[in-house]
């Protein structure tokens, strides 16, 4: 054994090379399922288990729908004063009504979903977007800009003045 590598040692002690790999969880399962494999191949195999139905898995629907609270209702453009709606509730939690506008344009746009789900609870949603400091109000008095498009042209090109 030792002449092919499977055994080595000294000094008394034997050592296995490479056990995990011939004999380890992963190889036994290889073992097992190279068995069955030839089982099968060879015509081994008791039939009736493999013909018999599986059990049928049942499927939940997933919900589309949003999920607002009782007596709450998603303010839309379709709405009478939904703009106005959103103002007032920035107004009411201390933000300057463009917040509210800014809002409804976001959420208006993106079909009433935030980070790809139906938004639950706009109320909430603000109040939470306030918290962290996402709205254009707070941006701005954080000294946050959107960056701004270059006005100057480019540095000029040896091309560009003729140099032959």
């Amino acid at each position: 054994m030792r002449k092919v590598g499977w055994l080595s040692g000294k000094a008394g002690s034997l050592v296995f090379p490479n056990f995990e790999r011939h004999n380890g969880k992963t190889a036994k399962e290889r073992a097992m399922s190279n068995r069955r494999a030839s089982r099968f191949r060879n015509g081994n195999v008791t039939v009736a288990p493999l013909l018999k139905p599986l059990p049928e898995k049942r499927r939940e629907e997933y919900n589309t729908g949003t999920h607002t609270p009782p007596g709450a209702r998603i303010p839309t453009a379709r709405s009478s004063g939904a703009i106005e709606e959103l103002a007032a509730h920035a107004l009411g939690i201390g933000l300057p009504a463009s917040d509210g506008q800014w809002c409804h344009d976001k959420w208006e746009g993106n079909g009433w979903t935030n980070k790809g789900g139906p938004i639950k609870d706009w109320k909430a949603t603000m109040r939470s977007w306030k918290a962290q400091g996402f709205l254009p109000s707070q941006k701005a008095a954080a000294g946050h800009s959107p960056p701004k498009k270059p006005t100057a042209e480019p540095t000029s090109r040896p091309w560009d003045k003729g140099v032959q």
